[in-house]
Parts: structure tokens; sequence; C-alpha cells
């Protein structure tokens, strides 16, 4: 397997871009940081692919100082996906999906796009699953300029909540990816190729724009005119500097209001709105000050209107102030209310800051601290003065600034610091997963490090301030970073100040022991030597000092201290990070280090009493760095820290709890070269007739400590062909009635859906099995019902046994190995030509199950790993292209429908909005002609119904039946052969419209009234599920065959009657390759009267017509497809049941229950988890998931059937591509 997280190679018609590796959280592990700088907590994208465990509640991303204090992306126990924030346990903002997503066996992508600098509140937060919007239940959307946790300086996490308490996620995540500072699209980092699969695609982030420079354009004043200015206020032909594609202009604006209650509503330029930054009130209220933004690309100058509300709406005076930036995103901001309005903002790496401030009642002037004053006004004599600065700076930094009124009342500052736009930003990164000693390095990060140790120096004289003069500081550098480490005695006194060449150092950590022990850090990056000023609260003893020049680094991470005589100090850091170790102690005369480079070792006291100590390291790889001082007496009053200076750009995170084997090779892309792909893992919507058990280890883990059985099925079905391996290890104790069956299950009509106890023990008809009996140490089987038999019998299974099974779907054989060794002879004899599903039951005992993701390859040449990188490549790959149902809204006027892909031969329409007739087309009778499904009319043409069919869709006269005005139809689209042809197979000449790729014909034919009569379909395979019905009669009902039926019965489209045993319909025979049978009943074989006959194929990845019991529970029945649906069709058979059909055109979403019945002309209609529909549609099959008396899905012990077409099939045409969860 490649170590690198992505590569490129040709293909086509799919995303060329590979995710290699996948990780694996499992409730205890997850990845966290830090971050030492704040970067952009408005606006950032979140974008990670994963693929669920189980569906409790849990993390997907979060930062936070606690759980009641932090910001998250969750997963919900009841599949939603939500943002919110909580501040003291109180939830402040709060949206969640309309949308479910409980899809555990493929992939799904979430991108989460936060900019709360919008103006309209539904655009600041904005949740994407595989490329689509979602709608949101909850909408408690944040405020304008609200400041998440992300991107801030407390711990961010992925995979836990902040405090590491609980809801960790449990599933495979592949590459996550922040971007602090923008809020992009999905399609930044996945795309749709041809066939309709989402895609990851390569993340490329926006160059990073140059340092921002605000450029000051003009201000101007309307004082009124000595009496009041009304609102809106509009300043003409303003200066907006020079036109640029890139140009953001900024307008701060100023009030004296006339009541004091004044709030701005808009500020436009040129005519356009412009984006509220924040506003700020005075104190007492009134006299707000606001900034604006607004990208304006042309022109050099426009009008700029201010509108405000108030009791009254005039006020005495008010000004503006006008700055440019090119390109760039709002950071943050902080406003004041006091004179000096003072306040402390972040800025970003290349940042700039604009900040204003007004006052009233009094003629003023300003002094700004730490900006650069850009204006100055007076707007009105003895009202209002009006100022405001700037200032650009090139490192991120946490700026102090302040403004001083020499006069006034009533104060209103306010400060916006804007960072450049592109690149990942100040906290962003991507994860790949690739190393498995460090899953959390940041591949983005390319950057070095460098540590040099430059000087010491001591003075054992008593001080309040010790200067060090002409300190060796290293090399010039742009990004040096001078630190310093202090060792001082005599008292507890903490040092004031610290400077390194008249520049100010930032305390990074201290200790007190009466000796006291600093480590102070300054960005310097002129000069070779350096006057080093040590300023303390009072006087010390002695004191000295350690220097040393590190580059690549930029702020400090984890920091620990230590006051015993043998210093151990514990920090953490990534590779390339350095480490800085300081030490003070009395009563010895030298230490050694552990852990670093001791760098110096001397006497500060000159008397041999107190000595000071440094080292340093650069991390060579991540984790935990353990450092060690040890003096080489008894040591006293020792005081030691540590810190670590983090990489400038390396946002790594660091690992919890995981291991190398969490690093596995299942992800959102198939290679079979590279041996990835999505692997079956155990699906937990799944227990094949048993109470479903659940599954952990991403679904690999298999314990049932209760003492019933519980039983669980895999997420992929062994193909019809091909050679297919899989091996699992005995976890739990197997004795007495520890027990369990893990095997090798077909049943015919579907996946294993009716109650049982045991796989093996099941009697079912039709229901073959084979498989390790792990109490017994016995192979047993049993082939289409009946009871099993022991083909080999073993030693009982132990704990740690490993099983290799190895089962060949073309020739019907199955071998078994225990621990490298076969055990016992083949099985042969295997019935071939269905799906089988690997099955587990267990009671009181467990297993870990590989299927190949997590490197377990076949011991037999030409056998595979169960994953979609190695099914057969579908004959269809864009269902799309066959079938699709089409939406759309009667006009009233002649209507063409020309959204489809093909020439549609078979069109179903229904009227959702009102009570009305289904109306069925085809190409072989022609258009116009109407059958409704719903009722035995015979036959009629109708003008103005569908009047043809054409090349990309059908056109629609203006009958009220299809085309009645401003009412929704749903029209279900089928593609046949086109133009009918003669077929002469079956003793009935038919007229055959053929599509065999997709396994659909439409046929006509005359009826003779004779049993065995047989009618040629032309399709290549027997067809399982035909629909009939009499052309020339109005009184016979539509005919029914249906495979799990099989041609003894009949079933009928427009009742809801039990399906009937009859031999007059299919003269109890099923259909064969090239004919269909009939009885000698009128219903399908009338003498003399014409016929059209619908027939269904089934083709794997495309079409599936099956059967299932239903269990009354809310966790139903999971109905495997191989597919991700667009169409289900439903009955009951057992007992009376209507026809359901639904779709996922009109569900866009999970969970799906609009349903329309075909035999019936009622409008659309919801269900619920107690009334007729109510189900997930999946990636490779659905979920039932209604109860009660009402679901008529779901009855207890009821029989359906079902027919159901593909949006996509579990894996794409070209091996590349792969179905996503839903």
């Amino acid at each position: 397997m490649s170590m690198f997280a992505s590569q490129w190679f040709a293909s086509t018609g799919a995303s060329a871009y590979l995710l290699e590796q996948s990780l694996l959280f499992d409730d205890t592990a997850y990845l966290n940081r830090t971050p030492s700088t704040a970067g952009n907590r408005k606006t950032w994208t979140y974008s990670v692919w994963f693929k669920l465990g189980n569906t409790a509640t849990q993390q997907l991303f979060t930062a936070g100082d606690d759980n009641n204090n932090c910001s998250r992306i969750q997963y919900q126990s009841t599949g939603t996906i939500r943002f919110r924030h909580l501040d003291g346990g109180s939830v402040i903002d709060d949206v969640e999906t309309n949308a479910v997503f409980r899809d555990s066996s493929a992939w799904y992508h979430i991108v989460v796009s936060v900019d709360t600098t919008q103006s309209t509140d539904t655009n600041r937060v904005k949740i994407y699953i595989n490329g689509t919007a979602q709608s949101f239940g909850t909408t408690n959307y944040p405020t304008l300029n609200f400041d998440t946790d992300f991107n801030s300086t407390v711990k961010h996490a992925i995979g836990d909540l902040p405090a590491d308490a609980d809801h960790e996620f449990n599933g495979l995540m592949a590459l996550p990816i922040l971007v602090d500072g923008s809020a992009l699209a999905p399609t930044d980092f996945g795309e749709t190729d041809d066939d309709g699969f989402w895609n990851p695609i390569e993340f490329v982030p926006d160059t990073v724009g140059s340092n921002l420079t605000a450029n000051y354009v003009t201000s101007v004043s309307n004082d009124g005119g000595g009496g009041f200015a009304t609102s809106p206020v509009t300043f003409s032909s303003v200066d907006i500097g020079t036109a640029s594609a890139t140009r953001k202009v900024i307008v701060g604006v100023g009030i004296d209001g006339y009541q004091g209650n004044e709030a701005y509503t808009s500020l436009t330029i040129g005519g356009v709105a412009a984006n509220l930054i924040q506003e700020q009130n005075a104190a007492s209220g009134g006299r707000p000050v606001a900034l604006y933004e607004l990208d304006v690309a042309s022109g050099t100058s426009a009008d700029i209107v201010v509108t405000f509300t108030g009791t009254q709406t005039k006020c005495y005076s008010m000004g503006i102030g006008v700055w440019t930036i090119e390109g760039g995103t709002l950071f943050s901001t902080v406003g004041s209310t006091a004179n000096p309005g003072a306040g402390n903002i972040s800025v970003s790496s290349g940042g700039t800051v604009i900040a204003i401030m007004t006052e009233g009642n009094a003629s003023a002037t300003y002094t700004w601290a730490n900006l650069t004053e850009n204006f100055d006004n007076q707007v009105r004599a003895s009202r209002q003065a009006f100022s405001g600065a700037s200032k650009n700076l090139s490192s991120a930094t946490t700026q102090a600034i302040s403004a001083t009124s020499s006069g006034g009342s009533q104060f209103a500052m306010l400060a916006a610091s804007f960072a450049p736009a592109g690149g990942y930003g100040t906290n962003g990164f991507q994860l790949d997963f690739a190393d498995t000693a460090d899953f959390g390095a940041d591949v983005n990060y390319t950057g070095d490090t460098s540590v040099t140790f430059t000087d010491s120096s001591v003075n054992s004289g008593s001080a309040t301030a010790y200067t060090f003069s002409s300190q060796a500081i290293g090399t010039a550098s742009s990004d040096r970073v001078v630190a310093v480490g202090v060792s001082a005695g005599n008292s507890a006194a903490g040092i004031n100040t610290l400077t390194v060449g008249g520049v100010s150092a930032v305390k990074a950590i201290d200790a007190t022991n009466s000796t006291e022990t600093e480590l102070w850090y300054a960005s310097v990056p002129s000069g070779t030597t350096a006057d080093i000023v040590v300023t303390f609260s009072s006087s010390k003893g002695r004191c000295g000092i350690g220097v040393w020049a590190l580059t690549g680094v930029t702020g400090v991470g984890a920091t620990n201290t230590s006051t015993s005589s043998t210093a151990t100090l514990t920090v953490s850091g990534k590779t390339k990070d350095i480490v800085l170790a300081v030490y003070a102690g009395k009563d010895h005369a030298s230490v050694s280090f552990s852990g670093v480079t001791e760098n110096y070792d001397e006497d500060i006291s000159g008397a041999g009493s107190q000595y000071q100590a440094g080292g340093s390291k650069k991390l060579t790889a991540t984790g935990s760095n353990t450092i060690t001082v040890t003096p080489n007496t008894g040591a006293t009053e020792v005081a030691a820290v540590s810190a670590v200076f983090l990489a400038t750009g390396n946002n790594g995170y660091f690992s919890n709890n995981f291991t190398a084997s969490d690093q596995l090779e299942d992800t959102p892309n198939d290679s079979s070269a590279d041996s990835i792909g999505n692997f079956s893992t155990w699906n937990p919507n799944d227990g094949g007739g048993h109470t479903v058990g659940v599954p952990t280890e991403g679904n690999l883990q298999f314990t049932n400590a209760a003492a019933n059985y519980k039983g669980l099925v895999s997420t992929i079905a062994f193909p019809t062909s091909g050679k297919w391996g899989v091996k699992f290890t005995i976890t739990g104790s197997v004795s007495g009635s520890n027990d369990g069956d893990i095997c090798i299950v077909r049943d015919q009509f579907g996946s294993p859906t009716a109650a049982r106890s045991r796989f093996i023990a099941t009697t079912a008809a039709n229901y073959t099995t084979f498989g390790l009996h792990m109490n017994g140490g016995d192979i047993k089987y049993k082939f289409d019902g009946g009871s099993a038999v022991t083909h080999y019998n073993g030693a009982a299974s132990a704990t740690n046994d490993v099983y290799e099974f190895l089962f060949d779907a073309d020739n019907g054989y199955f071998d078994v190995k225990e621990n490298g060794s076969a055990f016992g002879t083949r099985l042969t004899g295997i019935p071939t030509g269905e799906l089988y599903w690997l099955c587990a039951d267990m009671y009181a005992t467990g297993i870990l199950v590989d299927f190949g993701q997590q490197g377990y390859v076949p011991s037999e040449s030409g056998y595979s790993a169960l994953a979609t990188q190695n099914l057969p490549a579908p004959t269809i790959a864009d269902g799309s292209q066959q079938f699709t149902p089409v939406l759309y809204t009667g006009t009233g006027s002649e209507l063409a429908i020309t959204s489809l892909d093909f020439t549609p031969d078979f069109v179903w329409i229904k009227n959702r909005d009102a009570t009305d007739n289904h109306m069925l087309y085809d190409s072989v009778r022609g258009a116009t002609k109407d059958l409704h499904s719903n009722t035995t009319d015979a036959e009629t043409t109708t003008a103005q119904t569908l009047k043809s069919f054409d090349s990309a869709g059908f056109t629609l006269g203006t009958d009220v039946q299809v085309n009645t005005n401003t009412e929704d139809y749903v029209a279900w689209c089928w593609k046949a052969g086109g133009s009918a042809s003669s077929n002469t197979d079956g003793s009935i000449t038919t007229s055959v419209s053929a599509n065999p790729t997709a396994g659909f014909s439409i046929i006509s034919y005359t009826g003779n009234a004779t049993a065995g009569a047989t009618l040629g379909h032309g399709l290549s395979s027997a067809p399982k599920f035909i629909l009939a019905k009499n052309r020339d009669d109005s009184v016979n009902a539509w005919a029914g065959y249906h495979v799990a039926l099989s041609g003894t019965h009949r079933i009928f489209l427009n009742t809801n009657a039990a399906a009937q045993d009859d031999d007059g319909n299919w003269n109890d025979t099923d259909p064969s390759a090239t004919v269909i049978t009939l009885g000698n009943g009128e219903i399908s074989n009338h003498t003399g009267e014409d016929f059209i006959m619908y027939a269904w194929a089934e083709v794997e990845g495309f079409s599936k017509f099956g059967s299932y019991t239903g269990n009354a529970n809310v966790d139903g029945p999971f109905i495997y497809l191989g597919f991700r649906p667009a169409f289900i069709l439903e009955k009951r058979t057992d007992s009376a049941g209507a026809w359901y059909i639904t779709d996922m055109t009109r569900d866009t979403y999970n969970p799906v229950n609009k349903y329309l019945m075909p035999d019936a002309s009622n409008a659309e209609a919801s269900g619920s988890t107690s009334s007729a529909v109510y189900l997930d549609a999946l990636s490779n099959g659905y979920k039932i998931r209604g109860t009660g008396a009402g679901q008529e899905y779901n009855r207890s012990g009821g029989t359906y059937i079902y027919a159901a077409f593909a949006e996509n099939p579990f894996q794409g045409a070209d091996g590349v591509t792969q179905a996503r969860a839903r």
C-alpha cells in the first residue's frame, strides 16, 4: 500500500484523484490540537469523508474550552447532522438538517461552510452532503459577525468533544480539511462524474493574496446644515478609489442622533446594498458607529446613502470615512463605549485593521495608539467629532488599539481586521492519515525550523533590572524568534518585562520555588547582537540568562513546570517543533539533561550555591517528550520550565488511542491496483431475521454479550460470479451456550429477512446456507431448505482462532482454513447463480471480521476481497440512462418535457395534487392511448394527453388528466427498444420493443385462450416481474406475475387483493429466457382480444425483484438491492394490502415517505413511522423504518414483494467510483 494520501491516474468520466487510506475511530480514539494563534472565527470551511459505524450521537469536529462552551459539527442519534454552538451549556446557534443519514454501507462527504459576516442569516451556515445543499428543520442561525470557537485558541478535536467525555466518533474518516478564512462550496472538494457519482477531487486552495493594505481614500461630513439631516442621508459622488476587479470598499459611519435611539438600517454604495460588518452603540444608546463593506469592481466615485431609524428619523450630523482593500475577508472585530476607546483585536498574517470612533456634545480631537490616524473631523461644531485610523501588519498578532478623545461624551469605537484571501489560512490543515506514526500530520506543511543556542550570561549582583549587553542572538532572519531563559534567586519576585534590543518579549511559562525560572520570546528579525534587559517586580539576588535563535516557529504550544529536586518535564509536540527547557536550583554543582541537548550549565551565584542550565531539541517525531534534569547532588529550591515552540504553518493534530492497524484501505474511491475501495462490513441495519446485533470497531467487530442470539449480515453480497475470500477471528469464549454461526447464506428472493433463531438451523424453503458452527467446530450446510447436514466435524473453536472462508461462486465450491491450515474438505454442489451474504449469529461470544480493509489478502490465487473495486462491472452505471422519474408542473397548454437522457418507451403519469387516474402510455400502442393502473378500463384514445415520445422526453397536450395548470405531476419513464418488431419465439407471434441491456420489454399480442401458449419477450433472461392488461376489455383486471410468487400465483395491479393461487394466468409456469407462458384465463389470454404486457428481467446493479418478511418494528427489515434505489414498487401478498410507489425524485432525502398507490386514484400522501410508508433509501438497498397497525410496508409476519430500479449501482462501471451513502 502506498504511503501517499492520493495519486492521479488516467480515467474516463470519473475523478482521477484517489484517497488511499482512512482512519478507524472506535469510540475512544480522536485527534486534537490547540492553536496558538487565533484565525478567522467568522469564516471557515470544514470538509471530511466519513463512513458510519453506529448511529449514536457522535462528534465529527469540535472546538471549545469544555463541552458546555464549544462549537460542534455533530451527528445526531436521529440521523441528522447539526452545527451548533454552546455557551455556558445554553445552545446559542443551532442548525440541523431535515434529512437523516443512517447508511453505514458506504461513504458520505460533508462540507460545512460558515460565514457569519453575511447579512442574510440563511447564508451564514451551509451544510452539504455528497455535494447537495441541505435544508434545515432547526434554524437558529448565528448572529451577524458571530465568532465561533473554530479557529480560536481553544482545543479542537476531530471525533471527540473538547472535554473528551462522551460521544466520540465510531466509524471511518478520510481526508479532513479545514480552510480558515474562506467559505467554500462542495465543488472545491468533490465533483459529480458522467454517471452521477460524487467523487473526491484534489483540493487546490486559492492562491494566497499578498499582504493587505488599507488604502484610506476620503472622509465626508454632513453637519445637518445647522439644523437636522433626515434619513436617508446621501453623500454624493464620494471618491471610492481606483477601480479593481478585487476592490473591496470599506465605509465607516458615525452619527450624532436627535433622540439617542438611532440605529442603521442600510448603507448603499452606488445603489448597491453594502454588508454590515458591525454596529457599535454608545454606552447610553444612540450615536452608533458602524462599518460596512462591499465588493465594487468598477467606478471611482459613487453616491453613499445611509438609512437609519429612530423615534424621529433625523440627526444633528453624520460623517463617513472610506477605505479600500484588495480582496480579503473579515477576520475579527472589537468595540468600545469608553474613552479611551480601547480593545485587543486579532489580526492575521498580512492583515489590516480599520477603526473609527465618534463622540457627542463637544468639539474634540482624537489621539490613536498603535494605529495610524487617517482623519479627525469636527463634523458639527460643539456636537460631533469623528475620526478614523488604520494599520497594516505582516505577522499574525493580537493588536492592542485605542483612541482617546479630548472631550465629549457618549463614545463609540469600532475596529475590524481583514485577512488576505486564499490558502488554508492561519489554522487550516489537510490530514491524509498516511503516516502510521503520526496520523495527525498536516500534509499541507512543507516548512522547516531551526534552533541555535547563541549565548548565556550571569550577574551575581542584586538588582531589580538586569541588563545583559551585546548578547549574541544569531543570524538575522525575517522569521527569527529570540528565546530567553531566565534563572534568578533569593526571592519569589517575577519578571515584569523583558526586552531584546528594545523589542518587548512575551512570557511563555514561569515557575517559582524561591528561585525564579522563566522563558520569554520575541520576534527580532535584524541584528546579530542585542542588549537583553530583564526587569523584575522587586529586587533579586542574582540572575542568569540563556539565549536561543529560532526560525520557522510561531507561538507556544505545550508547556510544563517542575519544582522537584530531579525535575521531570513532559510536553507534547509535532515533528519539527522546537522544545526548550530552562532550570535553576541551589546546593549542587552541575546537572545533566535527558530528552533535550544540554546547551549551558553554570553558576549564577558567584559562590557555587546556585546554578542555571538550559537545553533544546528539534523534534523528529510527533508525540509526548519527557525531559529530565538531574543534579549531581541533592538540589533545593528547584524551578524548571519547558515549552514547545510551534512550527509555523504546521497545523497537524495529535493522535490519541490509535494504533497502526487503525489505518484502513477502505476509502471513498476504488482502485483494484492499490487494493482500495469501499469494503464490506457488518451492516448495523440488517440482522438477517434476528434481532440486529451491534457491531463496533468500524462495524468489523460483532460481540453479543447477551444470552440470546443476535444476527448481522454483510453490507455487500457475494456476487453471482467470481471467487471470494474473507477472514475472521474468534474474540469471545466458545463453550456451553456461548456459541455462534458464521456462514454464507442465500435466500432466492432477497436478503434473509424472515424471523429465525439460527442461520444454519432454519428450514425455510429456497434457503441455502453453509459455514462454521463454532461450538461444535462443524462445517454444516443445507441447500434449498431442509435440515442442516454436517460436512465436517472438527474441534470446537477457541478464542483467537483465525478462520478463512473461500467461496467460489462460479463453481459452487466452499473451503475453510483454520489458523492457516485446511479445515475439513471442500464442500461442493452449492447452488450457483444467486447472491449470497456473509452472516453471523452470536450468543454470548464474538468475532472480528476482516473483509480486506485491514490488509487481509485471500490465501489462494484468483480469490478477491469483498469490496467495490473487485465487484463485477455493472451493466448499467447510470440508472437514469434507462429509467428515470420526472417531475413537472402542469401549464394547461401544450408542454414539452425535455429533461430525459433517452427516448422513453413507457411513461406512467400520476397527478400528485389531485384525485386522478394513473395514465400509462407506451410506444408500442402509440401516443394518446391511455390505460389506467387503478381501473379495469379498456384502452382509450385521448388526443390531448401524451401526444408524442420525443428524443429527450415527451410532449403533453392540454388534457387535465396530465396537464392541469399549476398542479404537480410525476412521470416514471422506462426505455425499451424503440420501434417494435415481430417476435416468433413463442406460439403466439408478438410485437416486441425489447431492451435486453436494461431487462425491459413491451409486448403486444392477441390472445388465443390456449393453456400453455407462449409469448416471445425479446430479453436474454427470464422476466421476474410482469404486468399485463387486456386493451379491449373493461372488465378484466391487470394481471401480474412476480418471481417470489412463481407462476402458480397471480396478483392484480388495480386492486389490493392478496396473491391468488391460479393457473389461468401463467399456467403454473415461470417465464424462461425466451418466452412467457400463459394460461387460458381471460385476464391474460382472452381469445381474439388485444393485450399489452410490460416485462422486466433482473439486471444486477440496476433492477431487483424480491420479497421480504415484515417485523412490525421501527428497526424494520433491510432489503438488499445492490444499488441506490430510484424507484420502489411494493405490495403485501399474503393478505390484502395496497400497492405503493415511492421514488427518490419526489423524496430527495431520507426518510422516504411520499407515496402514490397504483391501485387508487388518490393524490400523493405522506406516511409516518406508524402509517403507510416510511423507509430509508440507502446505497445498497432500503431499510423499513415504520411499525404499527397502519404501517403497510411492515406488518408482523407479512410477506411483501417489491420491484426496484436503480439510481446508481453500488460500484461504478469504471472501477474507480462507488455509490455514496444516502
